[in-house]
């Protein structure tokens, strides 16, 4: 039997307001993760605004502190899942980042179970992954 971390809650959660950064730029970051259907090119497009939005979220989740993570929680979980190996990479290289700005609890409850599901990924995530388990277990402490 395989181990696959603690199960997470999919009840709605109400998102306390933040005034940290403007709410048309937060929208603009979360959006980055689906695709414009107006725009007839945003299939080329959706895997480099993911892959920038993986890229950037620890810089988004420290300038809105730890209190505001349920505004890129959902982002964050979509990202882990994306079909682009490169952007669960991305994501992966940086979970300890995240971890340390959100605090053990929420790391421990919802980074660690994706962190679990990540050992059963591509090779490329695993080993992205693999190379900051000492910094990510760091923060579980």
């Amino acid at each position: 039997m395989v181990f696959s971390g603690p199960k997470r809650s999919k009840l709605p959660v109400a998102i306390p307001p933040q005034d940290v950064v403007p709410e048309v730029l937060m929208d603009m970051f979360t959006s980055m993760i689906t695709p414009n259907e107006d725009d007839a090119e945003s299939e080329d497009w959706v895997d480099d605004y993911t892959h920038l939005c993986a890229y950037n979220i620890p810089a988004v989740a420290l300038t809105l502190g730890p209190a505001h993570w349920p505004h890129l929680r959902h982002t964050y979980e979509a990202l882990s899942e994306h079909a682009n190996p490169e952007v669960r990479r991305t994501l992966a290289a940086s979970m300890h980042e995240i971890a340390g700005i959100v605090g053990q609890d929420i790391a421990a409850s919802e980074l660690l179970p994706i962190f679990y599901r990540w050992m059963h990924d591509e090779d490329e995530v695993k080993i992205a992954a693999l190379q900051i388990v000492s910094d990510f277990m760091k923060v579980r402490r």
